[in-house]
């Protein structure tokens, strides 16, 4: 068995027969793993911003494509989260797919007094620079810079939308079962 296997295994979610497995446990498992996941890609952006403010030439592109690339693995990360928590909370059926437009505004409906702060509104809201950035291939440059800026103005904001979620999740024993 591999690697993950071996976790799902040590958490309780799967036994002998590794397609039976405890749904509300592969639930909490999946999405703390997706918390983990964006945290991480938010820590990836701020290192790779830092080693593009100080390149030079090709290696500046390549840091930025990097960028891109961290930015939309973070956006989708958050998306699938929130999909979690609407799912938890039976606002959505299990498995239902949901818009990023979408989750920023349940996010924003969740947590309206962390979204009278500028800052976590902006960056939560940034959010939605993903499907530009991802679909509209013309125009390269405007999105790569479009990614700068958010990373630049927001990336304090993008810990604290992770850590919102996080305590909420927490408080909600989302990422808990017994």
């Amino acid at each position: 068995m591999g690697t993950f296997g071996d976790a799902l295994k040590k958490a309780g979610i799967t036994g002998g027969d590794s397609r039976d497995y405890d749904r509300a446990k592969i639930t909490a498992f999946t999405l703390e793993m997706k918390l983990y996941e964006m945290k991480d890609h938010i820590d990836s952006m701020k290192r790779i911003y830092r080693k593009y403010l100080n390149a030079e030439g090709t290696d500046r592109l390549d840091y930025r494509d990097s960028l891109a690339n961290r930015f939309g693995y973070m956006v989708i990360a958050f998306q699938d989260i929130m999909e979690s928590v609407m799912e938890a909370g039976g606002e959505i059926r299990k498995n239902e797919d949901i818009s990023i437009r979408r989750a920023i505004g349940q996010f924003q409906s969740l947590f309206p007094e962390a979204c009278e702060n500028e800052e976590v509104d902006n960056a939560v809201t940034s959010m939605s620079d993903r499907n530009e950035i991802v679909h509209a291939y013309e125009n390269y440059k405007g999105n790569m810079e479009t990614v700068m800026e958010n990373v630049e103005n927001y990336a304090e904001g993008y810990d604290a939308v992770y850590d919102i979620i996080w305590e909420y999740c927490d408080r909600e024993n989302l990422l808990k079962v017994t």
